[in-house]
């Protein structure tokens, strides 16, 4: 967010809610919120401490460029947020003419009937050789088997 849009946004807090607030760097370090002291156009001063830490009072600089985001640690009614906030009125961005990509169109799946037309139109020998990690016949797998797999008696092992 623009430093313009966050000094704006945190002049519209009262000062009776900033010591409910948290703010979230963008190195992820929470600061639990007790006052602002300062607002300056790069960053601003606050007076606060470490979430998780008992020692407050302590005196933050905050680059406006440093912040994630804010937050209240207690529940905001509608009404209270339209008290806070009524006043700010972000500018209005021009509208981004959006062109319609054009639909792709879908490839078209070839027919059964014209796979086989083309596969029988090759030449050559449709079959396929032997793998290369298939065991060939002529040697045997089994010192005592022939290479058919067989044993001497005709019954399959």
């Amino acid at each position: 967010m623009p430093h313009v849009a966050w000094e704006r946004l945190l002049r519209q807090l009262p000062a009776k809610e900033q010591d409910g607030m948290m703010l979230m760097t963008n190195t992820r370090t929470e600061i639990a919120v007790q006052s602002i002291l300062r607002l300056d156009s790069d960053f601003l001063i606050i007076k606060g401490r470490l979430a998780g830490s008992q020692d407050a009072g302590r005196v933050f600089f905050i680059p406006y460029a440093h912040i994630d985001h804010l937050g209240f640690y207690r529940a905001v009614k509608d009404t209270e947020f339209d008290d806070m906030f009524a006043g700010l009125n972000g500018p209005t961005l021009p509208a981004i003419a959006v062109t319609p990509e054009p639909a792709a169109e879908e490839p078209k799946t070839p027919i059964k009937s014209a796979v086989l037309d083309r596969f029988r139109s090759r030449g050559g020998s449709t079959i396929i050789g032997r793998s290369p990690l298939a065991p060939r016949m002529e040697e045997e797998s089994h010192p005592g088997l022939p290479a058919n797999g067989q044993k001497k008696d005709g019954h399959p092992t």
